[in-house]
């Protein structure tokens, strides 16, 4: 952290984070997993996300909360799918695969129970409950069949299109364009 002029100016966010915030959903999750790390005491703040949640608690919008992280949660796990395809040693590709197993049930407890806080709403309440079912029930040998289940259930409409997609945009259209920033400013 330096001071200049009496501005306190972060390194990181001046760098990483611009004026104004990705364009589409699919470009905020990809800069909040850019921002991300394993080690979540490193983790450097993303500003717009932390923006957008303000957004969407304001507008008492918490079922779309919840759809943001079970998004973020499945994403994080095709991470850690990437990173394995890179270990060459057995004992931590297994140890890998059960943290990863357990990550799997913890999604399914977190996102799907109907008796959580933070269960998702889906359009297919029917895959809801199957895959709630096949993750409670998760072996090492059916994570793939159960992560394309989640894949799937990422992309439900009531989470993705009618819900995250839907509330970013609002959210965007809250936010002036760098151009509109710079013609305010010039009047100014």
């Amino acid at each position: 952290m330096k001071q200049e002029m009496g501005n306190t100016l972060c390194g990181a966010r001046s760098r990483s984070q611009g004026s104004s915030p990705p364009r589409d959903t699919v470009s905020f999750i990809k800069a909040i997993l850019d921002q991300d790390s394993y080690d979540q005491e490193n983790r450097i703040p993303f500003h717009w996300e932390e923006d957008f949640r303000k957004f969407l608690i304001e507008n008492k919008q918490g079922s779309v909360l919840n759809s943001l992280d079970f998004c973020l949660a499945v994403e994080r796990l095709q991470l850690m799918i990437q990173d394995e395809q890179n270990i060459d040693s057995n004992k931590i590709l297994q140890d890998s695969r059960a943290q990863r197993l357990e990550k799997m049930k913890e999604i399914g407890q977190i996102y799907l129970s109907v008796h959580s806080k933070q269960c998702i709403s889906m359009n297919n309440q029917v895959m809801m409950e199957e895959l709630c079912a096949d993750l409670r029930d998760l072996t090492l040998e059916d994570m793939d069949d159960a992560n394309a289940q989640l894949l799937a259930a990422k992309s439900d409409t009531r989470v993705w299109k009618s819900g995250l997609d839907l509330q970013y945009g609002r959210y965007l259209s809250t936010k002036p364009t760098q151009k509109l920033q710079a013609v305010l400013l010039s009047i100014i």
